[in-house]
């Protein structure tokens, strides 16, 4: 028996014809070697050697403590490996897309300004330029090793099923 996979298309097309015939736990191998190469993409954004090259300096040790990210496999259409990346702030959550085009947004620390009837109010917020790609570089960098955790999932399938 031969059997080829080649691409999302086939790796999606696999695992429907596991579940399909009720090869659970098949299914489940795939699904975790889908999960482990998602994750390989979460440590290389979120690791602190690669945010300290994007983020500004004594900054980074606090966003550093504020910014995750969450794996998701799906299996519609087309197998889908999803790493969302966020950060959340004092009040809000941090606005990822724009820091990673470049565009990081924050008060100035320590300042205030007298208003006309007497009160004090933080300044507002300032728009800091960035170097760009804070998720792109590192994710793009570390596709080769997730790429690898796939077809090591999909070579573990298709040798157990060639076994059987």
């Amino acid at each position: 028996m031969r059997i080829e996979v080649r691409g999302a298309a086939d790796c999606f097309r696999l695992a429907h014809a596991l579940n399909e015939a009720g090869q659970r736990g098949l299914k489940r191998e795939l699904d975790k070697g889908s999960r482990q190469a998602g994750q390989v993409i979460a440590d290389a954004v979120l690791a602190p050697a690669s945010l300290n090259q994007y983020i500004p300096q004594n900054f980074e040790r606090r966003f550093g403590l504020a910014v995750n990210a969450k794996v998701e496999v799906r299996l519609v259409q087309s197998r889908r490996i999803t790493v969302v990346v966020y950060a959340t702030g004092k009040r809000e959550r941090r606005d990822i897309r724009a820091m990673n085009r470049g565009v990081l947004r924050h008060p100035v620390y320590g300042r205030m300004r007298r208003l006309k009837d007497g009160t004090l109010q933080a300044n507002p917020w300032v728009v800091q330029a960035i170097r760009p790609g804070l998720v792109d570089e590192p994710a793009r960098a570390a596709m080769p090793k997730a790429v690898e955790k796939i077809e090591n999932a999909v070579t573990r399938v298709v040798d157990k099923i060639g076994r059987s």
